[in-house]
């Protein structure tokens, strides 16, 4: 299926906005001080009860200097404004006793780059689950960081997110209501989404949609987590299919099919009336 060019410029959009990477202790203006980066920003993995999972991720210093880091992983949560949470205590129900590091803390050279190792022991007694946990890479050598009056070091930190589906698990999908933020600018249009399944899901795909002017609009779900038992707003980044700037002439009817997995969700609204 051919994917047109607004609807490329929304997922790169849409990419740059959900990009996973924590800078703690460290304003913006200050992140060139932590010059590492980790691939992929998450995983999504999949295990049957039994099963030893391994998986690698590869971390990059564009520093000039050599740079040490710890690695230590951590359950985590969402608090009520959907910031990341994160948890050094076992947390119930915690599946971080599977995990084994290859190493605790690590080198990586100047301007260079480190596979680091990581292993998943599933118990083989274990009932059907999504596991969960983040892999925090931290700098052990505080940066200064200068202001115009006072300097003082930072410390950076990047979060890798881990999902592993353990058995026949899955997100189950449904569409609550459409929901239209009147106060922001511009206008956000969104999804009250509910997943009542057995893992997390993601929605994904396009949506077509006319405003009150007769423009023709693609409208793409931000690729945020909906966890098992929870109800989320998700956001719709629209595009004008011609490429020109704008907002949409409000009312604006989207209809259209997104995915979440294997699932096919319908979605038909009227943003705006």
């Amino acid at each position: 299926m051919m994917i047109s060019s607004p609807a490329i410029r929304l997922l790169q959009r849409f990419a740059a906005l959900t990009l996973t990477v924590l800078l703690a202790a460290a304003a913006p203006a200050w992140s060139q001080d932590f010059a590492a980066t980790v691939s992929p920003p998450r995983f999504e993995l999949q295990a049957r009860p039994g099963q030893l999972l391994r998986a690698v991720m590869e971390i990059s210093n564009a520093a000039p200097n050599d740079a040490r880091f710890s690695v230590q992983s951590a359950d985590w949560s969402f608090d009520a404004d959907y910031n990341l949470v994160f948890a050094d205590p076992l947390q119930a129900d915690s599946c971080r006793p599977w995990l084994a590091l290859e190493q605790r803390a690590i080198k990586v050279p100047a301007s260079g780059r480190m596979r680091f190792r990581f292993e998943v022991a599933i118990p083989a007694a274990v009932v059907a689950r999504e596991c969960r946990f983040a892999l925090l890479i931290e700098g052990l050598e505080a940066q200064t960081a200068q202001t115009q009056t006072v300097r003082f070091p930072v410390s950076g930190r990047l979060a890798v997110i881990v999902y592993v589906a353990v058995g026949e698990v899955a997100g189950q999908i449904e569409v609550r209501e459409g929901r239209f933020d009147s106060t922001t600018s511009p206008p956000a249009p969104s999804l009250l989404v509910r997943n009542s399944g057995t893992a997390h899901a993601r929605l994904s795909g396009f949506l077509e949609g006319k405003d009150a002017a007769g423009t023709a609009w693609t409208l793409v779900p931000e690729s945020v987590p909906i966890l098992p038992g929870d109800s989320r707003t998700v956001r719709l980044l629209a595009e004008r299919d011609d490429g020109q700037a704008g907002t949409p002439v409000w009312p604006l009817s989207v209809r259209g099919t997104l995915e979440a997995g294997a699932q096919r969700v319908p979605v038909e609204h009227r943003y705006g009336q």
